[in-house]
Protein backbone atom coordinates (compact mmCIF):
# COMPACT_ATOMS: atom_id res chain seq x y z
CA UNK A 1 0.00 0.00 0.00
CA UNK A 2 1.05 3.60 -0.56
CA UNK A 3 -0.06 6.80 1.11
CA UNK A 4 -3.48 7.78 -0.13
CA UNK A 5 -4.76 4.22 -0.64
CA UNK A 6 -8.38 3.73 0.35
CA UNK A 7 -8.90 0.94 2.88
CA UNK A 8 -12.19 -0.97 3.15
CA UNK A 9 -13.46 -3.78 5.32
CA UNK A 10 -16.29 -6.29 5.09
CA UNK A 11 -18.93 -6.42 7.81
CA UNK A 12 -20.69 -3.82 9.99
CA UNK A 13 -19.59 -0.22 9.70
CA UNK A 14 -17.11 0.83 12.40
CA UNK A 15 -16.85 4.43 13.54
CA UNK A 16 -13.80 5.94 15.22
CA UNK A 17 -11.41 8.86 15.28
CA UNK A 18 -10.14 10.20 11.97
CA UNK A 19 -6.48 9.41 11.32
CA UNK A 20 -4.08 9.40 8.38
CA UNK A 21 -1.28 6.90 7.75
CA UNK A 22 1.89 8.13 6.06
CA UNK A 23 5.19 6.47 5.35
CA UNK A 24 7.03 9.34 7.03
CA UNK A 25 6.38 12.97 7.94
CA UNK A 26 8.06 16.38 8.07
CA UNK A 27 8.36 18.64 11.10
CA UNK A 28 8.28 22.42 10.71
CA UNK A 29 10.11 24.36 13.46
CA UNK A 30 10.23 28.15 13.66
CA UNK A 31 13.63 29.67 14.45
CA UNK A 32 14.29 32.96 16.25
CA UNK A 33 14.93 36.04 14.12
CA UNK A 34 18.23 37.92 14.46
CA UNK A 35 16.26 41.06 15.43
CA UNK A 36 12.58 41.78 16.16
CA UNK A 37 12.91 45.48 15.29
CA UNK A 38 11.37 46.58 11.99
CA UNK A 39 13.68 48.97 10.14
CA UNK A 40 13.22 50.70 6.79
CA UNK A 41 15.76 50.68 4.00
CA UNK A 42 17.45 47.34 4.70
CA UNK A 43 17.01 43.67 3.87
CA UNK A 44 15.51 41.89 6.88
CA UNK A 45 14.90 38.29 7.89
CA UNK A 46 11.12 37.92 8.20
CA UNK A 47 10.60 34.24 9.01
CA UNK A 48 13.17 31.54 9.81
CA UNK A 49 12.29 27.86 10.01
CA UNK A 50 13.73 24.36 9.91
CA UNK A 51 12.10 21.48 8.04
CA UNK A 52 13.23 18.04 9.19
CA UNK A 53 12.23 14.49 8.27
CA UNK A 54 11.05 11.69 10.52
CA UNK A 55 13.46 8.84 11.20
CA UNK A 56 11.14 6.62 9.13
CA UNK A 57 12.38 8.22 5.92
CA UNK A 58 13.00 11.27 3.76
CA UNK A 59 10.29 13.64 2.55
CA UNK A 60 9.90 15.51 -0.71
CA UNK A 61 9.12 19.22 -0.65
CA UNK A 62 7.74 21.40 -3.44
CA UNK A 63 6.97 24.61 -1.58
CA UNK A 64 5.10 26.53 1.08
CA UNK A 65 2.73 29.45 1.52
CA UNK A 66 2.75 32.07 4.26
CA UNK A 67 0.10 34.43 5.58
CA UNK A 68 1.39 38.03 5.85
CA UNK A 69 -0.19 40.57 8.22
CA UNK A 70 1.08 44.16 8.03
CA UNK A 71 0.28 47.46 9.67
CA UNK A 72 1.75 50.69 8.29
CA UNK A 73 2.50 52.36 4.99
CA UNK A 74 5.78 50.50 4.40
CA UNK A 75 6.12 47.63 1.93
CA UNK A 76 8.36 44.61 1.39
CA UNK A 77 10.30 44.38 -1.86
CA UNK A 78 12.60 41.75 -3.34
CA UNK A 79 11.24 38.74 -1.48
CA UNK A 80 13.87 35.98 -1.36
CA UNK A 81 14.37 32.58 0.25
CA UNK A 82 17.67 31.60 1.82
CA UNK A 83 18.62 27.93 2.16
CA UNK A 84 21.14 27.66 4.94
CA UNK A 85 23.44 30.65 4.39
CA UNK A 86 22.81 31.07 0.64
CA UNK A 87 19.87 32.47 -1.30
CA UNK A 88 18.09 29.95 -3.52
CA UNK A 89 18.82 31.08 -7.12
CA UNK A 90 15.86 32.81 -8.75
CA UNK A 91 16.04 30.30 -11.59
CA UNK A 92 15.30 27.51 -9.09
CA UNK A 93 12.32 29.05 -7.35
CA UNK A 94 9.13 31.04 -7.80
CA UNK A 95 8.20 33.61 -5.13
CA UNK A 96 4.85 35.35 -5.48
CA UNK A 97 3.43 37.95 -3.12
CA UNK A 98 -0.29 38.68 -3.28
CA UNK A 99 -1.27 41.83 -1.39
CA UNK A 100 -4.62 42.65 0.22
CA UNK A 101 -7.03 41.04 0.65
CA UNK A 102 -5.11 37.75 0.23
CA UNK A 103 -1.78 38.73 1.81
CA UNK A 104 0.06 35.54 0.84
CA UNK A 105 3.66 34.77 -0.05
CA UNK A 106 3.80 31.58 -2.11
CA UNK A 107 7.10 29.79 -2.72
CA UNK A 108 7.39 26.95 -5.24
CA UNK A 109 10.62 25.13 -6.08
CA UNK A 110 11.39 24.41 -9.72
CA UNK A 111 12.61 20.97 -8.66
CA UNK A 112 11.62 18.91 -5.67
CA UNK A 113 13.73 19.34 -2.53
CA UNK A 114 14.54 16.13 -0.65
CA UNK A 115 14.65 16.58 3.12
CA UNK A 116 16.51 14.03 5.23
CA UNK A 117 17.29 13.71 8.93
CA UNK A 118 17.60 16.99 10.83
CA UNK A 119 16.70 18.75 7.61
CA UNK A 120 17.29 22.16 6.14
CA UNK A 121 16.98 25.69 7.51
CA UNK A 122 15.19 28.28 5.38
CA UNK A 123 14.83 32.04 5.83
CA UNK A 124 12.23 34.22 4.13
CA UNK A 125 13.60 37.75 3.81
CA UNK A 126 12.99 40.98 1.95
CA UNK A 127 13.79 44.68 1.78
CA UNK A 128 11.65 47.02 3.89
CA UNK A 129 10.83 50.20 1.95
CA UNK A 130 8.88 53.31 2.92
CA UNK A 131 8.38 54.95 6.32
CA UNK A 132 8.21 52.76 9.42
CA UNK A 133 6.43 54.46 12.33
CA UNK A 134 5.80 53.57 15.96
CA UNK A 135 3.19 50.82 16.13
CA UNK A 136 3.93 49.44 12.65
CA UNK A 137 4.56 45.70 12.32
CA UNK A 138 4.74 42.72 10.00
CA UNK A 139 3.77 39.21 11.12
CA UNK A 140 4.31 36.06 9.07
CA UNK A 141 2.93 32.62 9.81
CA UNK A 142 2.42 29.46 7.75
CA UNK A 143 -0.88 29.29 5.90
CA UNK A 144 -3.09 26.50 7.22
CA UNK A 145 -5.49 24.38 5.19
CA UNK A 146 -8.34 22.47 6.87
CA UNK A 147 -9.15 19.93 4.14
CA UNK A 148 -7.85 16.72 5.71
CA UNK A 149 -9.40 14.71 2.85
CA UNK A 150 -6.96 16.16 0.31
CA UNK A 151 -4.77 13.09 0.40
CA UNK A 152 -4.58 12.30 -3.31
CA UNK A 153 -6.82 9.23 -3.13
CA UNK A 154 -8.56 10.51 -6.26
CA UNK A 155 -5.35 11.33 -8.11
CA UNK A 156 -3.87 14.70 -7.30
CA UNK A 157 -1.85 17.06 -9.44
CA UNK A 158 0.94 19.27 -8.17
CA UNK A 159 0.31 22.77 -9.51
CA UNK A 160 2.57 25.79 -9.82
CA UNK A 161 0.13 27.67 -7.58
CA UNK A 162 0.92 25.24 -4.71
CA UNK A 163 -2.38 23.40 -4.72
CA UNK A 164 -3.65 19.85 -4.68
CA UNK A 165 -6.46 18.71 -6.95
CA UNK A 166 -8.79 16.38 -5.06
CA UNK A 167 -10.52 15.36 -8.27
CA UNK A 168 -13.63 17.34 -7.37
CA UNK A 169 -12.99 20.60 -9.21
CA UNK A 170 -10.77 23.59 -8.46
CA UNK A 171 -7.44 22.68 -6.80
CA UNK A 172 -7.34 23.57 -3.12
CA UNK A 173 -4.42 25.76 -1.96
CA UNK A 174 -2.21 24.35 0.78
CA UNK A 175 0.34 25.89 3.11
CA UNK A 176 2.93 23.15 2.69
CA UNK A 177 3.18 20.75 -0.23
CA UNK A 178 5.16 17.62 0.59
CA UNK A 179 5.42 13.93 -0.24
CA UNK A 180 6.25 10.83 1.81
CA UNK A 181 7.88 9.34 -1.33
CA UNK A 182 5.76 6.22 -0.97
CA UNK A 183 4.88 5.67 -4.62
CA UNK A 184 7.27 4.23 -7.20
CA UNK A 185 7.95 5.81 -9.54
CA UNK A 186 7.66 9.07 -7.64
CA UNK A 187 7.22 12.30 -9.60
CA UNK A 188 6.21 15.92 -9.01
CA UNK A 189 4.73 16.24 -12.50
CA UNK A 190 1.05 17.00 -13.01
CA UNK A 191 -1.04 13.87 -12.54
CA UNK A 192 -2.16 13.97 -16.17
CA UNK A 193 1.51 13.82 -17.16
CA UNK A 194 2.30 10.80 -15.01
CA UNK A 195 2.88 12.43 -11.62
CA UNK A 196 2.61 10.28 -8.50
CA UNK A 197 -0.27 10.50 -6.02
CA UNK A 198 1.79 10.62 -2.83
CA UNK A 199 1.61 14.42 -2.45
CA UNK A 200 0.10 15.79 0.75
CA UNK A 201 -0.93 19.18 2.13
CA UNK A 202 -0.18 20.86 5.45
CA UNK A 203 -2.99 19.36 7.53
CA UNK A 204 -1.66 17.78 10.77
CA UNK A 205 1.93 18.77 10.03
CA UNK A 206 3.71 19.99 13.18
CA UNK A 207 4.22 22.81 14.02
CA UNK A 208 2.68 25.34 11.62
CA UNK A 209 1.09 27.52 14.29
CA UNK A 210 3.97 29.81 15.22
CA UNK A 211 4.29 33.42 14.04
CA UNK A 212 7.33 35.65 13.45
CA UNK A 213 6.78 39.37 14.12
CA UNK A 214 8.89 42.45 13.55
CA UNK A 215 7.63 45.74 14.94
CA UNK A 216 8.60 49.30 15.71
Amino acid sequence: AVSGDRMTANGPELLGNVFVIRRTKPTFTRQALSTPTLTSGIDMDLHRFQISADSAGSVGLMGFRFQVDMRGSFSVENWRLRRGATDVPLADISITYMGPPSNFVTIVFANEEIITGSGVGYTLHGTITGPVLAGDYISIRPYRDTHWTISCIFGCGVGADLALDSGHGTPIPVGLLWSDLSEAPHSYAERALGGSVDWIGDFWVEDLTQTSTLSR
